[in-house]
């Protein structure tokens, strides 16, 4: 089903802008996000990427006649995805601005969750509309549309994008939110901690149970059901609430033989985890598990271990 946006003054027709639809990167979100709005019945006018086959390859999927490797001319007015690594973004917005001299009556997004609409300031000098438009879902190559499905998506920016970019968040089944840059940069940080550094975290866990002798085969059985258990007792009103383990009941001789233990082993890993011990320390407080008296304890033995730590 074909968009209706309302169009607010100085916008060209709505139906000018969905007729054109060019994505600038071929990745895993520029992939998805195609899928998605072809899969929502808004056909793509062409793709392009630094990597031809990529382009070529989705351009086929999807039935697009135009893919390639450069920044070609755009048939304007028309809506401008643009794809690319965050560092990248103001770069290709001044590539694609080369393109013409007056980008009046379009509109062109990034899908940027820390960088602001800003960034496509050479699009907007323009004369475009620009709004950055973040999905909150990990999204890979191979990502179908459904992946979108109940995903908020932050927007922020020109107010004429901003709507076109609601609409195509309802139109992919996901729930638009619209932030200021500030608040957006705030949600993508925390969204690092609760997801990328997640992983980051079992990594470093199985990597230290791996140079302890035990087989991967083993992980799966070991911290699959906890890391699981975890996230589904986790309540977003108070998460600190599932909070379990040493540092919940005050338990300083093991929280001391943990820290002992990476210290003596694996030293490397020792700031990291005394770090996280500290943090949790004051969540075990906040949460009324443990007195302050102990959570004193538990900090002293922290700046202990780290201490006496050789540099």
């Amino acid at each position: 089903m074909l968009l209706q946006v309302r169009i607010e003054a100085g916008v060209a027709d709505s139906d000018d802008i969905l007729r054109r639809i060019y994505l600038v990167g071929a990745g895993a979100a520029g992939s998805a996000i195609a899928r998605a709005l072809s899969h929502a019945g808004l056909a793509l006018t062409g793709i392009m990427s630094r990597r031809a086959d990529r382009a070529a390859e989705l351009a086929k999927e999807l039935g697009v006649a135009m893919a390639g490797d450069r920044i070609e001319r755009f048939r304007l007015p028309a809506l401008v995805i643009i794809a690319v690594p965050d560092d990248a973004i103001m770069h290709v917005a001044e590539e694609v601005a080369a393109t013409h001299e007056d980008w009046s009556h379009s509109v062109v997004c990034h899908l940027s969750g820390a960088q602001p609409a800003a960034a496509l300031i050479a699009l907007q000098e323009r004369g475009a509309d620009a709004a950055s438009f973040h999905p909150m879902v990990s999204l890979h190559a191979d990502s179908e549309p459904r992946v979108f499905r109940g995903a908020r998506l932050n927007i922020e920016g020109d107010e004429p994008a901003v709507a076109v970019c609601k609409q195509l968040a309802t139109s992919m089944g996901a729930v638009p939110g619209v932030v200021d840059a500030d608040t957006k940069l705030a949600i993508h940080l925390a969204a690092s901690i609760a997801s990328n550094y997640v992983v980051t975290l079992v990594s470093v866990a199985t990597e230290l149970l791996e140079r302890e002798g035990v087989t991967p085969s083993e992980f799966e059985t070991l911290l699959g059901p906890l890391v699981r258990s975890a996230v589904q007792n986790i309540s977003f009103e108070a998460p600190l609430e599932a909070l379990t383990g040493p540092v919940s009941r005050g338990d300083i001789t093991t929280v001391r033989n943990h820290l002992e233990f990476v210290k003596a082993r694996h030293r490397e890993f020792l700031s990291l985890i005394a770090n996280l011990v500290a943090e949790t320390t004051h969540g075990a407080v906040q949460q009324g598990r443990i007195s302050l008296e102990a959570a004193e304890s538990l900090l002293d033995l922290v700046h202990e271990i780290i201490e006496s730590s050789p540099s």
